[in-house]
């Protein structure tokens, strides 16, 4: 992310090069996206722009040529790969079983498999400093995969932890035609002009002990001070204004989280946020993203979380 992700990767590079073992997924070979098989987690390139682009995919079980099937686009943090945001997150079981397509991409960096990389526009890292089109990537990953899958592109979500969480909102705003659904997991606002085409349905999960989204909020602050920018709530503020939702906001307090939701928004659409409480900078309800990660708050399960959204999102 910006600043404060920078003074912390020197102490977190070595242990992220151990994530290469943590799953096998990670040093699959590629195949040819014609070899993608039901039920397994399959790795596969794509040329964008240059430069060859790697994702890992997810066809569930009993996937039917005639009837199409959503698509969710999981995007890793910063620092990690695909194959690691799928375990760390738990969310194969989950979309076998809701009959979706998972995919998660791979960012950029000096090595291939690891330690990668997103270019949400202010930051992060490599891509952003090599100033690749990381929102390029997504859109064309969407057309390769809608070409060769029976993918409903009228039900394609894009949701990220962290950086990922970034990026998905990023897309959102350049491109908010490539999904009709995004999902942001403790991660900020892009600290980039966003001019949003149409209404999309949006959801945020933040986490009240999260000690890395508060230097990033306080920085947003001192840096550029938009309202967007220096707060989860700012930002749902942001795409409550952009999603047409009245000026109130339905408050529900809870043990384990505070959800705030918008009223009156576009029609098929929701504008969420889940304040979890006592939770760090950790996917709720799964696993560590590396070794000496914060523990998730186990109480909390934000794969739920986002299939609740998505059926409440006229999906």
């Amino acid at each position: 992310m910006t600043a404060a992700l920078g003074r912390i990767v020197a102490t977190r590079v070595a242990a992220v090069m151990l994530l290469a073992c943590v799953g096998c997924a990670t040093l699959q070979s590629n195949r040819p996206l014609a070899r993608a098989a039901e039920g397994q987690t399959t790795r596969h390139t794509l040329a964008v722009n240059g430069r060859s682009r790697s994702y890992y995919l997810r066809l569930p079980p009993g996937l039917s040529a005639t009837q199409r099937a959503p698509l969710l686009i999981l995007l890793h943090g910063h620092n990690n790969n695909g194959s690691n945001v799928i375990r760390q997150s738990r969310l194969a079981p989950v979309a076998d079983r809701q009959h979706v397509i998972l995919v998660a991409p791979n960012g950029t960096g000096r090595f291939s498999r690891l330690g990668l990389t997103w270019n949400v526009g202010t930051c992060c890292g490599s891509a952003q400093s090599h100033h690749v089109d990381d929102v390029a990537f997504l859109a064309a990953l969407v057309d390769t995969l809608a070409a060769h899958l029976p993918i409903d592109r009228a039900h394609i979500t894009i949701a990220g932890f962290s950086a990922g969480g970034m990026l998905a909102l990023r897309t959102a705003c350049d491109q908010s035609g490539i999904a009709d659904a995004f999902v942001n997991v403790q991660g900020t606002m892009p600290d980039t002009t966003c001019r949003p085409s149409h209404p999309v349905s949006m959801l945020l999960i933040a986490g009240d002990a999260d000690e890395d989204m508060i230097e990033e909020h306080a920085e947003n602050a001192s840096h550029h001070g938009r309202a967007f920018s220096v707060s989860a709530m700012g930002t749902l503020q942001f795409w409550k204004h952009h999603n047409g939702c009245d000026s109130a906001l339905d408050h529900h307090e809870g043990h384990e989280y505070t959800e705030y939701d918008a009223t009156g928004c576009a029609p098929g659409t929701v504008t969420r946020l889940i304040v979890v409480h006592g939770h760090p900078h950790a996917w709720p309800g799964g696993r560590r993203s590396w070794f000496l990660a914060p523990s998730p708050n186990p109480d909390v399960d934000a794969d739920a979380l986002i299939f609740d959204f998505l059926a409440a999102a006229d999906r």
